[in-house]
């Protein structure tokens, strides 16, 4: 540890040492917690954390909120990918459009668009939602129920029933097949109950189920990745597939929730609301220049305005201490397409919903395009706030080893689900009129016409029927308008060798949503706080006793007793709003 202070040290001789501008320096320099970067860990941690009364600094040197799971309207997006510099999360950008449909496109309002860097989605009977209603964080956040989650399979997407009705009307499994897949599912409840859940989920559903509805409950509703199913123990697939279950008919047919506006940064920006609310100070553009180690104890920060900023606790993202970061081994392979046509067009059984927007989940298991470890693909429309109205925003996201680009994990596979363009394609040049002195003569003219007549009469017929054939072609596949593929880093913190008082983070995966994230935050918060309540019930305002701090500071500390009762009545989960 000796080596790694000397070594962050560095950064501060004074030969080093900008000049310092004191008007931008914060009236307080003391913390109890300062938290580098707003990803989910880090939003999730400062809302508790200032919820039981820490004094909080919250910093990311970028412009904006989320880091890895920042969303972008259309124009910001583009100049993001196209940025060469070093301290964004993303690699071997490959951008495709034809300059014609990008400044179309342009024509819409700047916030009609919202691409995320990842997308997630939660489950209804998530422990994710059940924190955002408890602690009052739902009220910043609107949702809406997804319409669909298919499993690509036999050239085409297959629906994935959400009921035992749905079960026998879908046409992709035999009579025997849905009938072991009942079975199979109606056991879970009996099953989760037994004491002994040892052993591999995997080895316990091989006498159930065949190969093919193995790869339905493996990647279509647990959504596993090729890593993480042989992985996955009896107990949590058991556990997984009962919130599943729990969660279908909760707010409707379907058991996946989408937040609107881009549903991981706008759920980053709500815990980081909730945290200001309680006190917590953000400030963007601002990061840590170097750290105060003292052995295996941190005690604080030099920030980029040359302050220093002391604190009791660190809790960083990876990028900011890439020293305390286990070696990097995978990797996300992304690609964003928005197109005018959906890419899975659902027919509803009802008028009325078949004009929805189509807003559906959908997996592509392991080698049914020749990818080698699943696809998730994210299909929203205008009813999400992210894309303008007839306009879809697809997203297509797999996990990936560091030797390969996203181009080589994705293409093959969104090529034959779309159209893309290779590159950005200029805008054809304007026709140039023809001079006087290049016109023909009325005979030369009729002449020509004479002559050509008969091969012209020829070719129209066959020009005609390959237009038409070209043109149900197109058809069969819709044309993405933009698509950007890219990797993003997936870096992991250590929890052996830190200092004690020091946190290291991790980067969102590809799990559909943020459990990982949430489990971590609470480690976290309990670490710090081991005796306080993550993330409570919100009390009413004026049941909020404020404190008055030094240099008449007031922070939010206690709860009157006649709050923390209200905080022991249970919460109804339909406080949540949803949009239908």
């Amino acid at each position: 540890m000796e080596s790694t202070s000397a070594k962050i040290q560095e950064t501060t001789t004074k030969s080093d040492e900008p000049v310092v501008d004191r008007r931008n320096w914060l009236d307080v320099d003391q913390f109890d917690v300062i938290l580098v970067g707003t990803g989910m860990i880090e939003a999730v941690a400062a809302a508790a954390l200032s919820r039981a009364g820490k004094r909080i600094l919250h910093l990311d040197r970028n412009d904006f909120y989320g880091s890895n799971s920042a969303s972008f309207p259309l124009e910001p997006f583009d100049e993001f990918m196209q940025s060469t510099s070093p301290d964004l999360p993303v690699s071997n950008v490959k951008v495709g459009y034809k300059e014609a449909d990008f400044e179309e496109l342009k024509k819409h309002n700047r916030m009609s668009f919202s691409l995320e860097l990842i997308p997630k989605s939660l489950l209804a009977e998530s422990e994710e939602l059940h924190l955002l209603i408890q602690s009052g964080i739902s009220r910043y956040l609107e949702f809406k129920l997804i319409d669909a989650s298919f499993m690509y399979a036999e050239n085409a997407f297959q629906l994935v029933p959400c009921s035992n009705s749905d079960v026998y009307k879908t046409k992709f499994l035999a009579l025997l097949e849905k009938r072991q897949l009942k079975r199979f599912l109606s056991s879970i409840e009996e099953e989760s109950q037994k004491q002994e859940l040892n052993g591999s989920f995997l080895d316990w559903i091989k006498p159930q189920i065949n190969d093919k509805l193995q790869k339905f409950v493996l990647y279509s509703i647990l959504f596993q990745t090729a890593e993480s199913a042989p992985k996955l123990s009896k107990r949590d697939g058991i556990a997984q597939l009962r919130l599943y279950m729990s969660s279908i008919g909760k707010y409707g047919p379907s058991p996946w929730l989408q937040g609107l506006y881009g549903a991981a940064c706008e759920t980053i920006q709500a815990y980081c609301r909730h945290a200001a609310v309680f006190g917590a100070m953000y400030i963007l553009r601002r990061f840590p220049r170097s750290f105060d180690f003292d052995g295996d104890v941190f005690h604080g920060i030099v920030d980029s305005e040359g302050q220093k900023l002391t604190a009791n606790h660190l809790v960083t993202s990876p990028s900011y201490l890439p020293q305390f970061c286990k070696p990097s081994l995978k990797q996300l392979s992304r690609c964003i397409c928005i197109s005018r046509e959906p890419l899975i067009d659902h027919t509803f059984e009802s008028d009325e919903e078949s004009k929805r927007d189509h807003q559906v989940l959908a997996v592509i298991p392991p080698m049914a395009l020749e990818n080698p470890s699943p696809i998730f693909i994210f299909q929203f429309g205008a009813e999400l706030k992210v894309a303008p109205k007839d306009a879809y925003v697809i997203h297509f996201v797999t996990e990936s080893s560091l030797d390969r680009t996203a181009e080589q994990d994705l293409k093959k596979a969104v090529t034959h689900l779309m159209q893309i363009t290779e590159g950005i394609e200029p805008k054809p040049a304007d026709p140039i009129p023809s001079s006087p002195s290049n016109v023909p003569s009325d005979s030369s003219t009729t002449s020509e016409a004479s002559t050509t007549s008969d091969s012209k009469d020829a070719t129209d017929s066959q020009d005609a029927s390959n237009s038409k054939k070209d043109e149900e072609s197109d058809k069969k596949i819709p044309r993405a308008l933009y698509s950007a593929f890219f990797n993003l880093k997936i870096e992991e913190g250590r929890r052996d060798g830190l200092p004690k008082n020091v946190f290291v983070t991790c980067d969102p995966n590809s799990e559909m949503d943020n459990r990982s994230a949430i489990a971590e935050a609470r480690r976290i918060f309990e670490e710090i706080c081991p005796e306080e309540v993550f993330l409570p019930n919100t009390p009413s305002p004026e049941d909020i006793i404020w404190e008055q701090e030094d240099e008449g500071d007031t922070v939010p500390r206690t709860i009157s007793a006649e709050s923390e009762t209200k905080d022991s009545e249970p919460q109804t989960d339909d406080k949540i709003e949803t949009v239908e």
